[in-house]
């Protein structure tokens, strides 16, 4: 992967702006969107396309350099040549085998053995040989992302980041495309991914939004990094195409990207530096199979760094650490969060709080109540954007009978009946859309 270039002398640090917009999002999220045939093609000009990769406060050199790699991996996938034998469908023993290969990829996302760290350093060596690094990285081991933040703010004020591992799997995929009938890759994406990918991807994504931002002026950023939750879907698909379907692969590149994903827990690649996490020693479930702990933590480090979830929803501490009969209805006049909310609602019902809200039922009707709750100066500040009136808040609770859950819509404090209510929203929007 070229180098992004830098219009800073060679004393100056390179800005994490550079590294994270347009290396992180040109490498994960233009990708997937510019490679689509109706979007870009292999003769179109990069300059059509600099809009869509938000280029505002991104040097125009570095800006072009990113766009240039996107053009060439569009090039190299558009040239490769379809077989003339493309695999079309399964066999009922390869459709067998779906079942299997989805425990072996979810036992080492969830996986709770401490890494051995000579494995997780032979690996991470060998992927820094295939990137035809200069040197080997220094490698440091930390016990959870979170007791690493020190010393990466430290390499991110010294050091660029590399994309490795998400830059490794495109080259990957990339070897999969005119072995596969178009349609047939859809559809065994799709059986792949059937009850899987939301579960396991949600381990890296409860853990990541434990940890703060960091900011460097006025951008608030995540670190990018690699575990094998994260990138879960694609290593699920190609160990079932290389393995079971024969497909036809980089087998060094597979065999190292493997490694990676066995050894490691989280990782952080920089130019001369590679950070290794160790995974979780504790993970708690549902009986769903869902992230889940009550009064405890669902997510444990060996360093204390713990991280709460309620079926699967992220979760503050303070609501994790208690059992989810003690949360209380205030709560949900202290956050702005929508998913947030819904989980509060969902514990707490409504009984709980009417009482605990000063809160009237006016109306209900089949599966929906019309709630009042009396206005203070807080509650105006949370429920609505702007409220010039002290007027009291009218919610729609509608409670869908089959899933038990609860959608939360706030309509007119002139509305007092069910049906009324029901006749004013607009249902073409999102529920969470609306602050409840």
């Amino acid at each position: 992967m070229p180098e992004i270039p830098s219009d800073k002398s060679p004393n100056q640090e390179t800005p994490i702006e550079e590294i994270v917009q347009v290396l992180f999002q040109s490498f994960s999220d233009s990708m997937k969107a510019l490679t689509e045939p109706n979007n870009f093609s292999a003769q179109s000009s990069t300059e059509e396309f600099k809009g869509t990769l938000k280029p505002e406060n991104i040097p125009e050199v570095t800006l072009q350099v990113a766009l240039e790699q996107v053009l060439e991996y569009v090039n190299s996938r558009n040239s490769i040549e379809k077989s003339t034998t493309l695999i079309t469908k399964l066999t009922p023993e390869q459709e067998a085998l779906i079942l299997v290969y989805q425990e072996k990829w979810k036992e080492i996302a969830f996986s709770t053995e401490r890494i051995d760290r000579q494995k997780a350093a032979e690996a991470v060596k060998a992927i820094y040989n295939i990137e035809q690094s200069p040197k080997e990285p220094e490698i440091l081991f930390f016990d959870s992302p979170y007791g690493a933040l020190s010393v990466l703010d430290e390499l991110l004020a010294t050091q660029s980041l590399k994309i490795i591992g998400n830059q490794l799997l495109f080259q990957l995929e990339n070897k999969i495309k005119g072995q596969l009938d178009d349609q047939f890759e859809i559809q065994i994406r799709c059986q792949l991914d059937s009850n899987f990918k939301q579960v396991v991807e949600l381990l890296s994504s409860l853990v990541a939004k434990q940890i703060p931002l960091r900011k460097r002026g006025n951008l608030s950023y995540s670190i990018p990094y690699y575990s094998s939750s994260s990138g879960i879907v694609s290593e699920l698909y190609l160990d079932f195409c290389f393995s079971v379907l024969n497909c036809t692969c980089d087998r060094e590149k597979w065999s190292v990207f493997q490694s990676l994903s066995q050894h490691c827990g989280w990782v952080y690649f920089f130019e001369e530096t590679c950070i290794i996490c160790n995974r979780p020693s504790q993970i708690r479930f549902d009986s769903e199979g869902r992230i889940h702990g009550e009064g405890e933590p669902a997510i444990q480090f060996a360093d204390g760094f713990s991280v709460y979830a309620y079926h699967g929803d992220w979760i503050p501490e303070k609501y994790g650490q208690i059992s989810p009969k003690e949360w209380q209805s205030q709560w949900l006049l202290e956050t702005e969060d929508a998913e947030l909310r819904q989980v509060l609602i969902q514990e707490i019902g409504y009984t709980r709080m009417c009482q605990e809200l000063d809160t009237i039922q006016l109306d209900t009707w089949q599966e929906y109540t019309l709630l009042k709750i009396h206005l203070n100066e807080e509650i105006d500040r949370f429920f609505w954007t702007v409220e010039p009136h002290k007027q009291p808040i009218h919610l729609l609770i509608i409670t869908d009978s089959s899933t038990g859950s609860i959608h939360v819509r706030r309509v007119s404090p002139e509305i007092n009946s069910v049906r009324e209510a029901i006749g004013s929203v607009d249902w073409s929007t999102d529920s969470e859309e609306f602050r409840v």
